[in-house]
């Protein structure tokens, strides 16, 4: 089970991305680390950036897809 794993940590996004493989060679180490852009928040620890962790994980964790609608097709 996942969650007896604690499999859903800090490295979820690189690996999801490793996955999808949409870049190749070096450029697939770049897409890995701009996936992680969403957990930045977790180094927040002091006054004043501290006060905005729970809305940033709120907005990459549980609102994200308001990026993908407002994108135009």
């Amino acid at each position: 089970m996942l969650t007896s794993a604690l499999a859903w940590e800090k490295g979820t996004h690189a690996f999801i991305a490793d996955k999808l493989k949409k870049a190749d060679g070096p450029y697939n180490i770049e897409e890995m680390y701009g996936a992680m852009a969403p957990d930045v928040f977790n180094y927040l620890f002091s006054l004043p950036r501290i006060l905005y962790r729970d809305y940033l994980h709120d907005q990459t964790h549980h609102h994200f897809l308001k990026v993908q609608q407002a994108i135009k097709f």
